[in-house]
């Protein structure tokens, strides 16, 4: 079975929600915030782009919008070029994978599949990047820096691992050495994830899926198959 960092995110927020999108395959709805979704793969491809040609005029590189099939230009388009330059800020080192698709056994029969938004080497250091265009800077340790770090130290035993995760839209960025935090060790990555399993496990056992909280409802404005919740009268 194929878990990604989305998967078990839905899961730890919401088991309703993991059963409903990854158990039962409800036809997701078009959300709210569908142009915020579509600004961010613009920006994710034109980092794309420019790793692969330099091309660094803004007006001229067409690229990133062909690839970009579908995605319509909407009033947040008019951030783009803050955000470029934040990403031209941050950048550094020796391009090594780009858009990285990554996937590994973490137990016998569970194996994780993901994307990295770039990898890049200085000196000793291989450093994992995740482009972020929201507003909001995710607090602590997450799903996406356990999973990709774990595959990190598995790939790169003998190298210093980072993680930077860049919020671009408001010019700020995490950083954490990964050898340096004992929550993002493999033996503590795997430990998390077993009593993950475990309780999803239960779930599907007993066909008890616990809801979110009362005090994150505001979730719910952002899942796609709310429409199918019957805590949301679906």
């Amino acid at each position: 079975m194929k878990f990604s960092a989305s998967s078990f995110s839905a899961f730890t927020e919401c088991q309703n929600k993991f059963n409903l999108q990854y158990e039962l395959a409800v036809k997701k709805a078009e959300v709210s915030n569908q142009a915020e979704f579509d600004y961010g793969k613009y920006v994710h491809k034109y980092a794309e782009v420019f790793e692969l040609t330099g091309d660094d005029n803004l007006s001229k590189n067409e690229a990133a919008l062909e690839l970009t099939d579908g995605i319509k230009v909407s009033d947040k388009f008019a951030n783009i070029e803050a955000d470029i330059a934040c990403y031209k800020k941050y950048r550094s080192g020796q391009t090594i994978g780009l858009e990285k698709m990554i996937m590994y056994e973490l137990f016998e029969g569970i194996d994780v599949i993901g994307f990295i938004d770039r990898v890049s080497l200085v000196d000793n250091t291989v450093t994992l990047i995740d482009y972020k265009t929201g507003k909001r800077v995710d607090s602590g340790i997450q799903h996406s820096h356990r999973l990709y770090a774990l595959w990190a130290l598995w790939r790169y035993p003998f190298a210093d691992i980072t993680l930077d995760w860049q919020y671009l839209s408001i010019g700020k960025r995490k950083k954490y050495n990964v050898k340096e935090e004992d929550a993002l060790s493999i033996h503590r990555i795997r430990e998390y994830y077993a009593d993950i399993l475990q309780e999803l496990d239960h779930c599907r056992t007993t066909g008890t899926w616990k809801s979110v909280s009362h005090f994150e409802k505001w979730r719910c404005g952002y899942c796609a198959v709310s429409h199918a919740c019957k805590m949301q009268g679906g």
